[in-house]
C-alpha cells in the first residue's frame, strides 16, 4: 500500500523479494507527498521491462485498475479535492496521467472558510467540534500546538497521509508558504499563465493540499490565520464562481466563522476508534521514539474521552516504556556507566517489563529488551541475555500471529 512514497530502486527490490505475479501494488499518485519521490504507476512497468524484457511480457505487471468510487469523504469534500486535482493536471499534466476524480457514495456539506482567523478563534472550534484535527506544513506544527494551547490533535500534513478524521482544519496552508510562491500560487488560482518550470515546487504544494483535503471524513475546513496573497486567491478561487478559468457554476466552500459552526459530538466508539489508529502507528518499527512518543500521547487522549480505563492504561504503560528506551539511547551515548547505575537500570527495566507483560503488550517488551542488550553486556554475557529473557519471547512469526 501507498506505493506512491516509494522509488524505483525500492520498487525493483519488490519485484526481487516477491518474485513474479507475487507483487499486489495499490496507491494515488496525487499523494505522493515523499521528499524524492515523484511516483508514476508506468514506473513500475518501466522497472517490469527492467528485469524481465521482451522476452518475457507476462511479468510485467498490467496497466493500473482504476478505483473512482470513493466510500470515506462525501461530495462537498470531493468535489474541492476534485478541483485541487484539476490545478494540478492543468499545471502538471505529467503528474497524474492516470488518476480521475473520485466519486462520492454520501452527500454533504461544502466546507467552510475561516479566514483572518484568530488563534482564540481556532481553540473555541476544538473546543465546540469534539475530536476536530488541525493539520498544517509539518514543520508548522509545534507553533500550531502551542497556539492551541497544547491542544494534541495537531498534525503535519504528510504525518496524517494514511489517516482519516471525522472533522479536519487546515491551518496557514497558504500564509506559511514561501514568499516567492504567493504570486505564482494566486496565478495559478486564478486561471493565469504560470510559468511552472520555474516553480517545481508548487507540485508538491498541489498534492500535499489534496493529501490534507482527503483526510476528512464529514467535515471540513480551511483556516489562515493571517492575510496572503495565495489565501485570498484561495479564498476567491474556492467560494465564488468569478474565475471564469475553471467554469464553475456552484461556490466549492462557502465562508464562515467559528459562530456559524455548530457543535459536534464524536461518540465513545469513534474516540475509542481513533486512539486504537493513534496507538497502531506508535507500535511501527521504523519510527523515531520521540514520533511514537507523540503519537501515544494522542492516543491516550483519544481514549480518556473515550472513557476506556484499560485501553488509556496500556497506552499510559506503553508511553513509559518509550520514555525509558529514550533514556536508554541516552545513557549508551555516555561510556561512564559504573555498576551501580547498571544495577538501578536494570531495575528499572524489570519493572517496566512486568508492567508491560501485564498489559499484554509483549512487542513492547520484546523491543525493550533487544534495547536493553547494548547496556546489560557488563553484568551478563550474550548467551545468558538471550537463554534468560530473548528467548522467553515467541519467535518473529509466533509474534507475528499474536498481533493478527
Amino acid at each position: 500500500d501507498e506505493i506512491q512514497d516509494y522509488l524505483q530502486i525500492e520498487i525493483l527490490l519488490f519485484f526481487m523479494l516477491s518474485g513474479a505475479g507475487g507483487l499486489f501494488l495499490a496507491g494515488d499518485p496525487a499523494q505522493s507527498v515523499v521528499d524524492g519521490a515523484n511516483f508514476q504507476f508506468k514506473d513500475v512497468r518501466t522497472v517490469g521491462f527492467y528485469l524481465f524484457g521482451e522476452e518475457q511480457k507476462k511479468m510485467i505487471p498490467n496497466k493500473p485498475e482504476k478505483l473512482s468510487l470513493n466510500f470515506r469523504s462525501h461530495s462537498g469534500i470531493l468535489q474541492v479535492a476534485s478541483a485541487v486535482l484539476d490545478c494540478l493536471s492543468s499545471a502538471f499534466p505529467d503528474s497524474i496521467a492516470q488518476t480521475g476524480s473520485d466519486k462520492a457514495v454520501f452527500q454533504g456539506p461544502r466546507p467552510s472558510l475561516l479566514y483572518k482567523i484568530c488563534s482564540n478563534s481556532l481553540r473555541e472550534l476544538s473546543q465546540k467540534v469534539e475530536g476536530i484535527v488541525f493539520l498544517t506544513h509539518d514543520e508548522n506544527v509545534s507553533c500550531l500546538r502551542r497556539a492551541l494551547q497544547q491542544y494534541p490533535l495537531v498534525f503535519g500534513i504528510r504525518e496524517a497521509k494514511g489517516l482519516e478524521f471525522q472533522s479536519v482544519v487546515i491551518v496557514d496552508f497558504f500564509s506559511e508558504l514561501s514568499k516567492k510562491y504567493q504570486k505564482v500560487w494566486r496565478d495559478l488560482l486564478l486561471g493565469r499563465q504560470v510559468d511552472v518550470d520555474k516553480f517545481p515546487e508548487i507540485e508538491s504544494h498541489l498534492k500535499l493540499l489534496y493529501t490534507g483535503i482527503t483526510r476528512s471524513i464529514q467535515r471540513l475546513f480551511f483556516a489562515e490565520t493571517s492575510p496572503s496573497v495565495a489565501g485570498q486567491a484561495f479564498v476567491r478561487w474556492s467560494s465564488t464562481t468569478t474565475v471564469t478559468a475553471w467554469n464553475r457554476t456552484q461556490a466549492l466552500a462557502v465562508q464562515q466563522s467559528v459562530n456559524d459552526v455548530e457543535g459536534m459530538t464524536l461518540t465513545k466508539d469513534e474516540w475509542r476508534s481513533a486512539g486504537l489508529d493513534n496507538a497502531i502507528m506508535a507500535e511501527q518499527e521504523e519510527i523515531e521514539l520521540v514520533e511514537a512518543e507523540a503519537w501515544l500521547e494522542k492516543a491516550l487522549y483519544c481514549f480518556s474521552k473515550s472513557g476506556d480505563t484499560e485501553l488509556a492504561r496500556k497506552a499510559r504503560t506503553h508511553r513509559k516504556a518509550i520514555c525509558f528506551q529514550r533514556m536508554l539511547a541516552t545513557k549508551l551515548q555516555d561510556d561512564r556507566e559504573n555498576d551501580s547505575e547498571i544495577l538501578s537500570l536494570e531495575l528499572k527495566a524489570v519493572d517496566v517489563m512486568e508492567q508491560l507483560l501485564w498489559e499484554r503488550l509483549i512487542l513492547e517488551a520484546r523491543r525493550l529488551a533487544l534495547s536493553l542488550m547494548p547496556m546489560m553486556s557488563k553484568p551478563y554475557s550474550e548467551n545468558q541475555f538471550v537463554t534468560h529473557l530473548l528467548d522467553k519471547f515467541p519467535c518473529e512469526k509466533e509474534m507475528e500471529g499474536l498481533l493478527l
